[in-house]
């Protein structure tokens, strides 16, 4: 336990090291470039420099003149430009991978936003410079295709992959209060008339005597039409609501694996089923479960990590009153 503890604190402190390196780096190359340009920008004069309209270093007639004004506006309107663009694109992607897209076609979409975040700025301008300067040009019948709207739409291009990133994490980490549907399977009258309360589906299980397998066949039979559900048993007083979003959101980031919680790889309820997974679901006989389509396909099971406590379940008024001690506890 120590070593692994010295081991963690070695890695943090190496990581850290290099994170300091790094920030000095551009520090050092900040400073170095401020101390090398305090000569010239006093002999041109800082309000010149910086409010100058003319850059013309090489005039041997009237002089050189070094104003960077319109280096610096069209710099504002450039970003002003690609944010206009890139930000309503940007986050319209990221609601329709988050919301809407199917998985196979999330994931597609998903990779071909890390391979333009992966490539490098220089490019973007090259294939700017080949490809997008000639076509305004010729569009617009101008001299030169080189234009500010050239660099909007490299601009706007280059932060589309941070912007999509960015908003579908906080889309995804936003918990959902409810399901777009909630069933509930059931023999008893009590338990039909206070799903009907909050306004939940209600399934008649006429053969309870048929085992589990016939509870999860009418509960999939019910939702065929969603892309997964998640199996709930209602027998786990101290599952918090915040766990069950946080799976939720575990598993939309996963959206082709079972997904179940668990303590120390000890897998419990509830999970989550895919789409994929429902003709075996159906197919359940007896008193099988999700559990043995899970044996079936060890690999497709992934575990989001959760207190023990949250996977107890009680099945008598005793155990019941016994959980509500330890929580007074």
């Amino acid at each position: 336990m120590k070593a692994k503890r010295f081991c963690e604190n070695a890695i943090h402190g190496w990581f850290l090291l290099m994170g300091l390196v790094t920030v000095g780096c551009v520090l050092l190359i900040t400073v170095y470039l401020i101390i090398s340009g305090i000569p010239a920008i006093r002999e041109i004069g800082l309000v010149k420099f910086l409010l100058g309209r003319v850059w013309d270093p090489t005039n041997t007639t009237t002089g050189a003149q070094y104003g960077i004004l319109a280096f610096i506006l069209s710099s504002v309107y450039g970003t002003a430009g690609a944010i206009v663009v890139g930000v309503p694109v940007g986050l319209m992607t990221a609601v329709f991978l988050a919301k809407v897209a199917p998985p196979k076609l999330a994931a597609v979409i998903r990779t071909a936003v890390q391979l333009l975040a992966g490539i490098p700025s220089v490019v973007y301008g090259l294939v700017g410079m080949i490809v997008l300067v000639p076509a305004i040009r010729n569009t617009f019948s101008l001299s030169s295709g080189a234009c500010l709207l050239a660099a909007i739409i490299v601009l706007a291009i280059m932060i589309l992959p941070s912007i999509i990133k960015v908003s579908v994490t906080a889309l995804e980490a936003v918990p959902k209060q409810s399901f777009c549907r909630v069933a509930v399977v059931t023999q008893y009258d009590e338990a039909a008339a206070l799903a009907e309360k909050f306004g939940f589906d209600v399934i008649r299980n006429d053969r309870p005597e048929d085992g589990l397998s016939r509870t999860v066949h009418l509960g999939t039979e019910a939702l065929a039409d969603c892309d997964a559900i998640l199996y709930q048993v209602a027998d786990q007083p101290l599952l918090r609501q915040e766990t069950v979003a946080r799976e939720v959101s575990f598993f939309r980031q996963h959206p082709e694996h079972i997904v179940g919680l668990g303590h120390n790889g000890v897998r419990g309820n509830p999970c989550i089923f895919p789409k994929r997974f429902f003709r075996e679901l159906t197919a359940l006989t007896g008193d099988a479960g999700g559990s043995a389509v899970i044996r079936q396909y060890p690999g497709a099971l992934l575990l989001y990590e959760v207190p023990a406590a949250e996977l107890h379940d009680v099945d008598t008024v005793e155990a019941l009153a016994a959980v509500s001690v330890t929580q007074q506890v």
